[in-house]
């Protein structure tokens, strides 16, 4: 309605429509229509004020907090209304409107948010203030009333703030923020359907000590040990230690001493320059369990399980704690590797050393042994055994009597050299044979002898002898022969393993006399 003045005490009031100015144009960017009225009733002017202008002020809202909600409804964008917890709690359905130059007024505000618009859940109509950056208060707590114009009203209110119609929640005053939900994780970059390729470990790095030097241990698994300008690439079990020591022969040895003691000792100069060792101690009890001990086994060392790429041969020194035993001393202790593929155990026909007061058992392991197709296959394995390429099995066994070698140990090349020797030794024995009867024809028959080598070694050594002929020697002589026969050497037996088969060949000394 057209603005008029009333006198109302020392104070002329003036009640008017007018459009509504934005307080502040940085945050408030619209001229609007007013809408609403001021109930003067018992307001109050300022006590130095002759005569006050009363003016109503409309505040247009533009919020800037996003909606506290996902949800995709109408009302979600006027969900802005918090109250002391931070818990929303309802939502502005109007503008708001400013009283100046007069406290303590009623007012009335039209709402213009549409019931399409309106939460559901929240009922209770009340009004909030709003500061000039935004920020909403809680809710007031006013008693709202509807008048015939379906504007909002309530009484008390003060000069120069905003005021803002909104609808809450019934039990606004005690509700609590709702859980921050859990973070979705970003997703993981698709690999095509394949694993992720992990980030490699670097291989732990072991310089070998000098000749003399106390062991190193290494570490379990993959490891690079340098010893002089040669790299070992060592994978090994538990508890293994490094050392570098010169053999009984004056050799450079690189050793390896396992858990429980026993040791594999590998000449330095026959390494590679890259050579692959892969080396561990293997429980007795384990081992057995899988692979039967052969006959007459009476008790078993823990076992060694070595692979060597390329091989060359080394030596294993096995601890056999039972040759502390008087009872054990008569026992035959030998070296059987394990087939994997029949799951039998097969002697190894090699020299052996025994040696009671270091309770060991020490033989080498050929390049024969390690080439074997059942020493350290990667398939075909019987099913008792495992198959996984990381070395032969070998141990020592306690037996009550010496293994059938059967020839085993033995390359085609060494079996070829004893038939080549065998044949050539008969035919130098019958020439000598035919020689000397054509030249003494009234002599008695040729005499052949055998010798063995003493009980307690494994050797042959064979001698002929010819008796009763003229005092002339022939080209096989090598000796006067006031001499007499040879006895029987190293050098002139023919070497056999523990079972009796021979392993090595050499000629035998002919005196003929």
């Amino acid at each position: 309605m057209p603005g008029r003045s009333e006198r109302h005490g020392n104070h002329e009031l003036q009640r008017r429509q007018e459009d509504g100015i934005l307080q502040r144009p940085r945050d408030y960017n619209a001229h609007q229509k007013l809408r609403g009225f001021i109930d003067i009733g018992s307001g109050t002017c300022g006590d130095s004020a002759i005569s006050t202008e009363v003016s109503l002020e409309k505040v247009v809202i533009i919020d800037t907090e996003a909606p506290s909600t996902r949800r995709a409804s109408a009302c979600a964008v006027y969900e802005v209304i918090k109250n002391d917890e931070g818990a929303v709690v309802g939502q502005r359905i109007g503008d708001g409107v400013s009283v100046q130059g007069i406290s303590s007024v009623g007012l009335c505000v039209n709402p213009n948010v549409g019931a399409s618009q309106r939460c559901s859940a929240y009922t209770v109509y009340d009004f909030v203030t709003v500061s000039s950056t935004g920020v909403y208060s809680s809710p007031l707590g006013k008693t709202v009333t509807t008048n015939a114009q379906g504007q909002l009203c309530f009484s008390g209110a003060a000069s120069n703030k905003n005021y803002v119609p909104v609808l809450v929640a019934k039990n606004w005053a005690s509700m609590t923020p709702a859980a921050t939900p859990a973070p979705t994780p970003a997703p993981t970059p698709s690999t095509g359907g394949l694993s992720p390729t992990p980030t490699p470990t670097p291989t732990p790095k072991v310089e070998a000590p000098k000749e003399g030097e106390a062991s190193v241990e290494v570490p379990e698994g993959n490891s690079e040990v340098s010893v002089g300008t040669k790299t070992v690439k060592l994978e090994a079990g538990a508890g293994v230690k490094l050392g570098i020591a010169k053999d009984e022969s004056g050799v450079s040895q690189v050793q390896l001493s396992l858990a429980g003691g026993s040791k594999v000792s590998i000449p330095e100069s026959l390494m590679d320059a890259n050579q692959e060792v892969k080396v561990e101690s293997k429980s007795a009890a384990a081992v057995t369990a899988a692979s039967a001990p052969p006959a007459g086994t009476t008790s078993a060392s823990d076992g060694i399980s070595i692979s060597l790429k390329p091989a060359i041969e080394v030596k294993l020194a096995f601890k056999v704690a039972s040759m502390i035993s008087s009872r054990r001393q008569s026992m035959i202790y030998h070296t059987f590797w394990l087939d994997k593929i029949s799951n039998v155990w097969k002697p190894m026909c090699t020299e052996h050393k025994k040696d009671a007061a270091a309770q060991s058992v020490t033989a080498p392991v050929s390049k024969d042994v390690q080439g074997q197709a059942g020493f350290n296959p990667t398939a075909g394995c019987n099913a008792a055994v495992a198959c996984d390429g990381k070395g032969g099995t070998i141990m020592v066994f306690a037996l009550s009597s010496e293994p059938d070698c059967g020839g085993q140990g033995l390359s085609g090349g060494a079996i070829a050299g004893i038939v080549i020797g065998v044949l050539a030794f008969c035919g130098s024995v019958a020439g000598a044979v035919f020689f000397v009867t054509r030249r003494n024809d009234g002599c008695k028959a040729p005499q052949q002898r055998e010798t063995r080598a003493p009980s307690n070694s494994s050797v042959i050594s064979s001698e002929v002898v010819f008796s009763n002929m003229p005092e002339k020697r022939t080209s096989f002589q090598k000796e006067k022969a006031a001499d007499g026969p040879r006895a029987p050497s190293e050098d002139t037996y023919l070497g056999v393993g523990q079972s009796g088969a021979a392993v090595a060949t050499a000629a035998p000394s002919i005196t003929t006399i």
